[in-house]
């Protein structure tokens, strides 16, 4: 698990750091209609309850949301939960997500 976790966060970090700063135009409201699914494990609003087990999405980088849900949608970034989770997300979809999410206050 700590394996996977790890392998998440080093390509989060190359995500992050290796963007050329395209703006994720997705639609904060459809994005919002989309997120009651992902509440269960992420929290209302992206602000999870327990953290260590699932992260909290609010406030996060709308790019680096898209890039690790379409890694996840992909299989690139294999998870249990989320693999199947994203799996049928369209482009659409994953830059709602994202906008909605980086529009959140974090706790």
């Amino acid at each position: 698990m700590k394996m996977k976790f790890a392998g998440v966060l080093a390509f989060s970090a190359a995500m992050v750091f290796g963007l050329n700063g395209a703006v994720v135009a997705g639609d904060v409201e459809r994005g919002e209609s989309k997120a009651r699914t992902c509440a269960g494990c992420h929290g209302t609003a992206g602000r999870s309850n327990v953290p260590s087990m699932f992260p909290s999405l609010a406030g996060r980088d709308a790019e680096e949301l898209v890039e690790l849900l379409k890694g996840y949608r992909s299989g690139e970034i294999d998870n249990a939960q989320m693999t199947p989770q994203a799996r049928n997300l369209s482009d659409e979809d994953i830059k709602d997500l994202a906008a909605y999410y980086e529009a959140q206050e974090p706790k």
